[in-house]
């Protein structure tokens, strides 16, 4: 709280109540003075509860690919099981989607397990994209998450595609996310595909579960 040397200040917070798998039953509010030795005082302390409505998905339509594509090669991680190429941080969790570990992305662990995709089978004279399916849990109301694509030549990011997570999502629920990207020019089949979920900042957590990726060319 900023406050004035001499002289009432008024300070207004907001703050997401948790989600319900923290099992809170009271909220205690109050202010904690850090330091100092000058006496600081309150008055018209008003805590109010508010409802505001779900939030709107703007998702893209499932994916239907089946008709159209092939599946080149695919890789695909439950977190109950052991994963390829696993990385990351897996937790039990009652709230798990299917089975009972998840994947957990946080302050801690802002990395979820890396999905490393070899391109070997892939054809550059093909239209040719990544597939991204997973089902994500948040605890905020508004996602900071990001799904990242990213293209690797000997190790190195040669090209970087980023789906936020804003707007795809719905706090305390299970939500089906899916992204595609096309496969940038110069990639090779001796190239990789490294996908994965990012948080940035906030104190957001979010579980991750069921989270495959596939290679898919056009048939014609």
């Amino acid at each position: 709280v900023q406050m004035k040397n001499d002289g009432w200040a008024y300070s207004e917070f907001f703050r997401e109540l948790p989600v319900a798998k923290l099992n809170a039953r009271k909220v205690k509010i109050y202010f904690w003075y850090l330091r100092g030795n000058n006496a600081v005082y309150f008055d018209d302390f008003e805590v109010d509860f508010v409802k505001y409505k779900p939030a709107k998905i703007m998702a893209e339509k499932r994916l239907n690919t089946d008709s159209e594509y092939i599946t080149v090669s695919s890789l695909c991680c439950n977190f109950d099981e052991n994963c390829t190429n696993e990385s990351g941080f897996t937790q039990h969790s009652e709230f798990a989607f299917s089975g009972s570990q998840t994947g957990l992305v946080n302050a801690m662990h802002p990395f979820s397990l890396a999905h490393q995709l070899p391109l070997k089978g892939y054809s550059p004279e093909k239209r040719s994209e990544i597939f991204a399916d997973a089902r994500v849990f948040t605890d905020q109301y508004k996602s900071s998450g990001t799904l990242v694509i990213d293209f690797r030549h000997k190790g190195k990011s040669v090209a970087y595609v980023p789906a936020y997570l804003r707007n795809k999502t719905r706090k305390g629920e299970w939500i089906t996310v899916q992204f595609a990207a096309g496969i940038p020019q110069g990639i090779t089949d001796a190239d990789t595909a490294k996908v994965y979920f990012y948080r940035s900042a906030g104190d957001e957590e979010i579980l991750i579960d069921d989270f495959c990726v596939s290679i898919k060319q056009k048939k014609h």
